[in-house]
């Protein structure tokens, strides 16, 4: 790790994972190209990777128990609504709308102050 990403990563340990969030669209498309996947299964890995990083990183940071429960209880409601998105469109075989796939990508970014 260069110095610069290490001065980044110090200042806020979560601004890679910020990164991947505003990235999460291009990801799923290159995902979906590159795997055959269906948009649904290639969301469902973008959030199990963030979801996981975030965990991860929790322990390290400086958050106050309150801002710490409420990252955990959105994690844990992105993985709801992943599960459930993926039992209504990939078992069905159908895509999700546009306003669904903004609807969970809006779900991703589990550090928004106003949700």
């Amino acid at each position: 790790m260069n110095e610069r990403a290490r001065e980044r990563t110090t200042e806020n340990p979560f601004s890679e994972i910020q990164r991947e969030i505003v990235e999460a669209p291009a990801r799923v498309a290159e995902d979906m190209e590159r795997s055959g996947n269906s948009w649904i299964a290639a969301f469902a890995n973008r959030a199990q990777g963030i979801g996981g990083n975030v965990s991860l990183l929790l322990d390290k940071a400086s958050l106050s128990p309150e801002r710490r429960l409420e990252i955990t209880s959105r994690v844990q409601a992105l993985y709801m609504r992943v599960s459930e998105a993926t039992t209504l469109y990939a078992e069905r075989g159908i895509d999700p709308s546009p306003e669904a796939k903004e609807g969970l990508f809006n779900l991703l970014d589990v550090f928004k102050e106003d949700m």
